[in-house]
């Protein structure tokens, strides 16, 4: 974001007189074409960006501003470390996890992907938006977090859709769900505008969008009961991030979460659980408890043993 010509040999004059053993290989300039839009909940996700478009500009740009031979000429040279030994491949469950994943539902922790991976599921993915219905023989659900507020009218006119996410979570198939993906589980989204979309109804409370966010920070989470993530006492940690705000107490359903904040207590946090369902606001970090993803896919395999 350098500003101009001027700015420019300000900067190298001032590394100069200061850092004169550090070589100035680029001074990028201030280029409003690269700049990231944000809305309520942050950034633009990058899949939404012209990609191609994009990539060519970001080309140009250092280009323009970066001695590239200069940099290569500078880079350290290493050994490659040696590879450690291949341990034995470990007897794991395998099972068929469907993750939905459009532009509705589209943030997900890649530690969270892969550490389920690791332990034996396989990753379906599926579109709540598009699909007409969910893949074949899925042994578990994991909706994650997104924008549908900006699709709600789209989610609620896909009712096959809905239907069979409703169908599956409610004949004790392990479905986890966190803040976009807890939302589409509950009975109703109200958008900005005051309008009311249907959603899935597998928890009986509805949310609805407002101006100001709801909710921000950290999480420490302790389980209270036995869950599809896991024992009784469980502790993991996570991020809550959301501009929508809980509607009714959804009495069908069990809150098994005890949740603190950076200054202790947080009363406000919840994961609801009912059948084999889990889900809350919380966007849980699986590498925060290494537990977490085999407990789920345990879950998922146990759902379907004769």
């Amino acid at each position: 974001r350098v500003g101009s010509a001027r700015h420019e040999e300000l900067l190298r004059q001032a590394m100069h007189a200061t850092l004169p053993e550090i070589p100035v290989l680029s001074c990028l300039r201030k280029n409003d074409d690269l700049a990231m839009k944000s809305r309520h909940l942050g950034l633009v996700m990058a899949h939404e960006l012209d990609s191609p478009k994009r990539t060519t500009i970001l080309a140009d740009w250092v280009c323009a501003g970066m001695d590239v031979e200069g940099l290569v000429d500078n880079l350290p040279t290493s050994a490659l470390l040696p590879l450690p030994a291949r341990t034995a491949t470990r007897n794991l469950p395998h099972v068929r996890i469907g993750v939905a994943r459009d532009n509705a539902f589209c943030f997900y922790y890649q530690e969270n992907l892969r550490a389920l991976k690791k332990a034996g599921a396989e990753l379906i993915f599926f579109s709540p938006l598009n699909d007409s219905g969910l893949p074949e023989n899925l042994d578990g659900l994991y909706l994650g977090g997104g924008y549908p507020e900006l699709f709600a009218h789209h989610l609620a006119d896909n009712t096959p859709m809905r239907n069979a996410i409703r169908t599956f979570a409610l004949t004790d198939n392990p479905v986890y769900a966190e803040c976009g993906g807890f939302m589409y589980l509950m009975q109703s989204l109200q958008d900005k505008e005051g309008t009311s979309h249907e959603m899935t109804g597998v928890f009986d409370c509805s949310c609805a969008m407002q101006n100001r966010f709801a909710a921000l920070g950290y999480r420490e989470v302790t389980t209270l009961a036995p869950s599809i993530l896991g024992v009784a006492g469980s502790r993991f940690r996570g991020h809550e991030f959301h501009y929508s705000r809980l509607e009714g107490e959804a009495p069908r359903a069990e809150n098994i979460y005890e949740v603190r904040d950076r200054n202790g207590d947080y009363p406000k946090g919840m994961g609801l659980t009912k059948h084999r369902v889990l889900g809350s606001y919380i966007h849980l970090h699986f590498g925060s408890n290494p537990n977490l993803a085999p407990a789920f896919v345990r879950a998922c395999a146990e759902a379907n043993l004769p």
